[in-house]
């Protein structure tokens, strides 16, 4: 049998081993919709001027690059950046620039997500 200080040891063990665990990850945040509207126009973007937008679409583009090389799709060219225009619900017009998958179509409605450099996703019909 454990003497008194053997069982104090076992229990003070185990918490330390129980405090060590790692804490769960948060549930995933789904993205915020700010705003909806329709697709006005698109058009593909060559070179940008603006450091900042080229710095948006070089992130966009190698995020889908690294998306097309994961899917093994070898030489094959991606999609291209685009600008959208997009006239929102409440009257206003933006322009959004994104990777153009081939999803979205003028006259097509659409949600934005985010405020401060936002994208466009496909709304259901």
């Amino acid at each position: 049998m454990m003497g008194r200080s053997g069982r104090a040891v076992v229990l003070l063990a185990s918490l330390a081993v129980a405090s060590c665990a790692a804490p769960s990850p948060p549930p995933p945040v789904a993205p915020v919709v700010s705003a909806r509207g329709v697709i006005v126009a698109i058009r593909p973007l060559d070179a940008p001027a603006d450091a900042t937008v080229r710095a948006s679409i070089l992130a966009a583009v190698g995020a889908a690059v690294g998306a097309a090389v994961g899917a093994g799709a070898g030489g094959a060219p991606g999609p291209l950046v685009a600008e959208f225009i997009i006239r929102e619900d409440d009257g206003r017009t933006i322009s959004v620039m994104q990777v153009n998958d081939g999803q979205f179509a003028p006259h097509q409605r659409v949600a934005l997500i985010g405020d401060v450099h936002p994208r466009i996703s496909a709304l259901g019909s």
